[in-house]
């Protein structure tokens, strides 16, 4: 859809030669206090304890999942892991979860690094959770530190899609944020499409460039477009929604492109999702998106 890819951007990162790790993802916590309309029990406790409240069973896998992330088994046999090797070449370390701020296992890695003025660390996370001064003072010690908040939007559709943050604690966290941090942390934005979200592009893109666009060295913040996947996935855009996105973009935008790639699927079932979500968080999707729910009547 001519988007670059992280996996595209490992090419220029990895050295041919090297004989030892250069890059590094880490998501083995999944600890989160988030439950995300786009995302599920499987990457957030607080989707498994959510499930749990509402009657929802999960699969044997993930319930042991949570039990051994919260008694650190999963973080302590992967740091063993990264012990045993050499880390003199890393450049390269990518930190997700989870929510990766809601534990040490990011630090105790960094900690770990023989050179950090030769590394780049990046973050995705939910921009709710500020670094306490040792962090950031570990951080100003890196090449440079690539945080990347999770926002699909703005007001209430936020709150909706990122459930249960508010849109008011964001916007002063995301002030903090510009304020306290060390001169190499640059900000990035990974902004998920989905049915519900695609329409009021436009809106968010006016908030991002007059709250977010760069940080306080005048570092450009990156804006990252990626689209859904699960039970509120992109493909769920029906072939009427499609044909507005068209119009509403133009058919050179990004936007356009990207649902271009894309087939057609069922939308059933995440209109039953979503009915759903409404049971449970006396939030109604259709109050909130108006628009995207004339298109699934």
């Amino acid at each position: 859809s001519g988007i670059p890819s992280f996996r595209q951007a490992a090419e220029t990162i990895v050295n041919d030669s090297s004989s030892s790790i250069a890059m590094l993802t880490v998501a083995v916590n999944k600890t989160c206090n988030l439950a995300c309309a786009s995302c599920s029990s499987t990457h957030s406790s607080t989707w498994h304890q959510q499930n749990i409240a509402n009657g929802v069973v999960d699969s044997y896998s993930v319930v042991q999942l949570h039990k051994n992330d919260h008694n650190h088994q999963v973080r302590d046999r992967f740091l063993s892991l990264i012990k045993d090797q050499n880390l003199q070449e890393i450049n390269y370390i990518k930190f997700g979860g989870g929510e990766p701020l809601m534990n040490d296992t990011h630090q105790l890695i960094l900690s770990m690094l023989p050179y950090p003025e030769r590394v780049t660390i990046q973050y995705t996370s939910n921009f709710s959770i500020m670094p306490k001064k040792e962090i950031l003072d570990l951080w100003s010690k890196f090449k440079l530190v690539r945080w990347s908040a999770s926002l699909d939007g703005v007001g209430d559709r936020f709150e909706y899609l990122r459930w249960p943050y508010k849109w008011s604690k964001l916007s002063k966290f995301v002030k903090q944020a510009l304020e306290q941090v060390p001169s190499n942390v640059m900000f990035g934005v990974e902004h998920t499409l989905s049915p519900l979200n695609v329409l009021y592009f436009d809106e968010f893109q006016t908030w991002f460039d007059t709250e977010f666009a760069q940080n306080r060295q005048g570092d450009r913040t990156n804006l990252d477009i990626h689209h859904a996947h699960g039970k509120i996935a992109l493909d769920k855009t029906t072939v009427a929604m499609r044909e507005h996105i068209v119009q509403l973009y133009g058919s050179e935008h990004k936007i356009s492109n990207l649902i271009n790639q894309i087939p057609v699927a069922d939308p059933t079932s995440m209109v039953r999702y979503l009915d759903q979500l409404t049971k449970w968080r006396g939030v109604d999707w259709v109050t909130v998106f108006p628009e995207a729910a004339t298109y699934y009547k």
